[in-house]
């Protein structure tokens, strides 16, 4: 029996991505690809740190977090890559 350890939905597309743990301590990637037919595509991954690139993307193109059994502190570690540009002018509010 797999356990969802972290799921995101996009409001705008109406589709949803879960990432589950199997009995085998791999990782499930599914993404739901119709959303009126509820179809679903699996990947299975070894370790989180394969995955953390496709979890930036998600959140990047739209999808918020809904459950998350994985902790603050992986968030965190996929967000922490991002680098903003470094600007030179300063902005005073």
């Amino acid at each position: 029996m797999d356990v969802n350890v972290l799921e995101m939905y996009n409001v705008e597309m109406k589709l949803g991505v879960v990432i589950k743990r199997t009995p085998t301590r791999k990782y499930k990637y599914c993404t739901q690809i119709s959303p009126v037919r509820n179809v679903w595509s699996d990947e299975e991954f070894d370790t989180l740190g394969e995955i953390k690139g496709k979890i930036l993307g998600e959140i990047v193109n739209g999808y918020t977090i809904k459950q998350n059994l994985l902790g603050l502190d992986f968030i965190d570690s996929i967000l922490s890559h991002v680098h903003l540009p470094k600007d030179d002018t300063e902005v005073v509010v």
